[in-house]
C-alpha cells in the first residue's frame, strides 16, 4: 500500500509542556494534570504531546501510560535517552498503545556535551544513537523521532553525519534543539537550509524537521518561525512559554503568526485557536503561576487600549489597532463569567467546558465551594473554577492518603502583630496551635509549624524559602492566590492555595508545601 502523501504547507505542532515545560520552578504537574491538559490539548487539536520521560520518575511513567491509553486524537510521545533502559521504559508505558505513539531519544552532540558530561567520542556517539533507534525499531515502534541535543552549538558537519545516520537507522522525525537559546539572526534556518540540501535521504525518506528552540535571549519565537520558513514542518512548543530557565517557545505565538501572516508563510497549523484561551488558563491554574498582562495572544492586556485616539480607532474598525480579533483565540468564552445565580446544571456544564468531568460526590463538594465563593465574589471566572476543582480534589486525596488536611483558621491582629489560630489533620489526628508574625505568610507558617511540631509530625529543619501573592479575576473582591517554596536541605517543595481571605489562602498553600515535600518519594525513606 502507498505511503500517503504528507502536506507540505502543514506545520505539526508537538506541545512538550508536561515534559519540558514542568523544568521550570514551581511547575509540578502530576499524572492528573497532565491528562486534563492532553484532552484540552485534543481539544485544540495538538498533533503531538510529550506527556513526560518516563523512566525520570513513577509520575512521569504513570502520565505516559495514562495519556497513550486515554485520550484519543492525539499521538502521545516519551522521551527517552539513547539507551536500552531508557527505550525499555517507554514501551512498558505505552503497552498496548505503542501503535499510535512515538519515542523521542535524544543525545547531546555539541563538544562540550560529549567531552564534559557523557566522555564519549563522536563515533560513539553516532553508534550509541544508531543502535538506540534500531534498538526501539525491535521493541516494535515506527514513530521515533531522534533530537541531536545542543545541536546549534554542534558543528556542522558533525550534526549533518548523525542527523544522516538517525535518518538511516529509522527515524521518521529529526529535531534540531537550540538547547540554551543561543542561536542568532540566520543561524538557526541557514542549518535547516544546509541540512535540507546537503542530507539527501531527508528528502528521499520524507523526514520531517523539527524545531526545539529555548528563550534565553528572546528568540525562540523568532527562531521557530524562521526555521518554518526555511522548510522545517514540525514546531516544538509549550503553552504560555513555560519551561527551564528563561522558557521555550510559546505555542500561541507560533500559531497566531501563522495564521495571522499566512499571506507571508503560506504555512498551515491545523490547530482550533478558539482554544488557545483556555487552555493558557488551565495551565496557568495548573502550575498557580498567572499569566503576565502582555504575554502576547492570551495575556489581559492583548485587546486593551487605553489611549484616546486607540480606542476611538477600534470603536471605529477593530482592524486599526487590532490584527486579530478575541473571538480568534476563546476570548469570548472567557468573558462570561458564572454568578450566585447559576444553577447545579450551568455549573456542571462550564467544568465540563473547561476540562473536569466530576462523579456525584465531588461534584457536590465542589458546588457548595462555588456557592461559598459566589456569595463573597460577584463573578466566578473560569480560573476561579480551576483553582476550585484543583484544590478539591488536592483536599480529596490528602483525605485519601492521610496526609495534612486544614479543618479551620482564625486570626486576629493586635499593635501590629498577627495572631493566627489553625486546626489541622492527619492520620485520624488533629492539631491545634496559633502562631503569630507581621504579616499572613509568617504568622500562617508560625502557626502551622507549632501545631506540626507539637504532634511530633514536623519532619525536620524545613525553611520557609520564599513567598509571593496574586489576585485572579476581578476587581478588588478577587481571590487571592498565595504561593509558597519550602525546602528540607536540598530539597525543596513548592505550594499554592486561594481563597478570598489571604490568609486562609496562605495556610493553604503552606500545607500544599507540605504535603509535596513530607510525601516526595525522594524524602519518605528519610523522614520515616
Amino acid at each position: 500500500m502507498a505511503k500517503k502523501k504528507r502536506d507540505k504547507n502543514r506545520v505539526l505542532i508537538f506541545d512538550t509542556t508536561a515534559r519540558d515545560g514542568k523544568q521550570s520552578p514551581g511547575c509540578n504537574f502530576g499524572p492528573d494534570d497532565t491528562i486534563r491538559l492532553a484532552h484540552q490539548l485534543a481539544r485544540m487539536k495538538v498533533d503531538v504531546m510529550e506527556a513526560g520521560f518516563p523512566v525520570s520518575s513513577d509520575d512521569d511513567f504513570e502520565a505516559v501510560r495514562r495519556v497513550a491509553h486515554e485520550v484519543p486524537g492525539i499521538t502521545c510521545a516519551a522521551l527517552a535517552r539513547a539507551n536500552k533502559d531508557d527505550i525499555d521504559c517507554v514501551m512498558k508505558a505505552f503497552g498496548d498503545a505503542i501503535k499510535r505513539s512515538r519515542i523521542h531519544i535524544f543525545i547531546a552532540t555539541s563538544d562540550v556535551h560529549m567531552e564534559k558530561k557523557l566522555n564519549k567520542s563522536p563515533d560513539e556517539v553516532i553508534r550509541m544513537a544508531v543502535e538506540a533507534i534500531k534498538y526501539a525499531q525491535a521493541c516494535g515502534i515506527d514513530n521515533i523521532e531522534f533530537s541531536p541535543e545542543d545541536a546549534s552549538r554542534t558543528g556542522f558537519s558533525f550534526l549533518a553525519k548523525i542527523v544522516a545516520a538517525a535518518a538511516w537507522a529509522g527515524a521518521r522525525t529529526i529535531n534540531i534543539p537550540d538547547t540554551v537559546g543561543y542561536a542568532v539572526g540566520t543561524e538557526y534556518p541557514n542549518m535547516i537550509l544546509r541540512l535540507m540540501h546537503e542530507v539527501s535521504i531527508i528528502e528521499r525518506n520524507d523526514i520531517v524537521l523539527s524545531l526545539h528552540c529555548h528563550n534565553d535571549c528572546g528568540l525562540a519565537t523568532a527562531n521557530t518561525l524562521a526555521g518554518l520558513a526555511a522548510g522545517a514542518r514540525q514546531a516544538h512548543c509549550t503553552i504560555n512559554g513555560i519551561g527551564e530557565r528563561a522558557g521555550n517557545t510559546h505555542l500561541a505565538e507560533v500559531v497566531m503568526a501563522l495564521k495571522t501572516r499566512r499571506d507571508y508563510y503560506k504555512l498551515d497549523t491545523g490547530i482550533n485557536t478558539k482554544e488557545i484561551g483556555p487552555t493558557a488558563r488551565l495551565v496557568s491554574s495548573i502550575i498557580g503561576k498567572p499569566i503576565h498582562d502582555t504575554l502576547p495572544i492570551v495575556g489581559a492586556n492583548v485587546h486593551a487600549h487605553s489611549t484616546g485616539i486607540h480606542q476611538d480607532g477600534v470603536l471605529k474598525e477593530r482592524a486599526t489597532y487590532e490584527i486579530m480579533s478575541p473571538e480568534d483565540t476563546g476570548w469570548q468564552e472567557e468573558s462570561l463569567p458564572l454568578s450566585s445565580q447559576s444553577g447545579r446544571h450551568g455549573f456542571k456544564q462550564r467544568l465540563a467546558y473547561i476540562g473536569y468531568e466530576v462523579n456525584a460526590k465531588t461534584f457536590g463538594v465542589v458546588y457548595a465551594k462555588f456557592k461559598e465563593l459566589a456569595a463573597m465574589k460577584p463573578l466566578v471566572h473560569n480560573t476561579d473554577l480551576h483553582m476550585l476543582m484543583q484544590e478539591t480534589e488536592a483536599e480529596q486525596h490528602a483525605e485519601e492518603e492521610g496526609w495534612i488536611r486544614l479543618l479551620n483558621v482564625d486570626y486576629h491582629k493586635l499593635d501590629g502583630t498577627r495572631r493566627v489560630f489553625v486546626g489541622l489533620t492527619a492520620n485520624d489526628n488533629t492539631f491545634e496551635a496559633s502562631g503569630t508574625g507581621n504579616g499572613p505568610f509568617d504568622a500562617t507558617w508560625s502557626a502551622v509549624r507549632s501545631a506540626l511540631t507539637r504532634q511530633k509530625f514536623w519532619p525536620g529543619e524545613i525553611k520557609l524559602e520564599s513567598f509571593d501573592v496574586s489576585k485572579g479575576q476581578g476587581g478588588i473582591e478577587s481571590v487571592g492566590i498565595a504561593r509558597v517554596k519550602i525546602s528540607l536541605g536540598d530539597y525543596a517543595a513548592f505550594g499554592r492555595g486561594s481563597d478570598t481571605d489571604i490568609v486562609v489562602a496562605c495556610t493553604k498553600a503552606h500545607i500544599a508545601a507540605l504535603n509535596n515535600l513530607i510525601n516526595a518519594p525522594i524524602l519518605r525513606e528519610r523522614i520515616s
